[in-house]
């Protein structure tokens, strides 16, 4: 945990110096959401830390949630495209060690009866994201379900970055890692929920 942490203030540290007040910094909060499916810059401190310059008035909190929304979408569409059109070598390239091809191979077989629950969930979860989207094209997901799914994941998870931000900026300053750590559980709940909500529907319909 403590060289998580260190990690997380060394990106926070390195994403404060591309991070401005200025009226570029929108696409640059977009651009560096798309490099999270890399795994290099995290979206979640990007979010944080232009919220926080926000709260000070150099930036406009909505401003921040529209770019971190658009940046997502890009990414995760270029995830679900690669691996609709990426083919078998890159699969095998990509996820190369046992344990990320039991992610994989998780993803998938959960993609079929929990799509929606699966897209939202998967990315509030650490590694969640890459693995979901990547699957969903690799399944073939018809990608206006996909699209639709996906919207209502990147509002929420871009929503609960600001917002949490927004009211908790004193605790979450210099201490971005805190949210990462509450990311995983509203994941978790989220997932639970529409869960429940998905087998209230079946049953609903066969009792009808």
């Amino acid at each position: 945990m403590a060289a998580r942490r260190g990690y997380v203030h060394t990106v926070f540290d390195f994403i404060t110096q591309w991070i401005s007040g200025s009226p570029v910094t929108y696409p640059v909060i977009s651009a560096l959401a798309v490099l999270d499916i890399i795994g290099i810059v995290p979206a979640e401190t990007v979010v944080i830390t232009a919220t926080l310059i926000a709260l000070h008035g150099d930036l406009w909190v909505v401003g921040v949630a529209a770019a971190a929304v658009v940046g997502a979408l890009v990414g995760d569409n270029i995830l679900y495209l690669i691996g609709q059109y990426g083919g078998g070598r890159l699969v095998n390239y990509l996820f190369r060690s046992d344990r990320s091809r039991q992610r994989l191979d998780w993803a998938r077989r959960r993609m079929h009866r929990h799509r929606n629950v699966i897209i939202i969930g998967g990315r509030f979860l650490p590694g969640g994201r890459t693995v979901v989207m990547f699957a969903a094209g690799t399944l073939r997901v018809p990608w206006r379900r996909f699209i639709l799914a996906d919207v209502v994941a990147v509002v929420l998870w871009a929503g609960y970055h600001v917002g949490a931000t927004v009211a908790f900026g004193e605790a979450f300053s210099g201490k971005p890692w805190l949210t990462l750590l509450l990311s995983v559980a509203v994941g978790i709940t989220l997932g639970a929920a529409a869960e429940v909500i998905r087998r209230f529907s079946e049953r609903q319909n066969q009792q009808a």
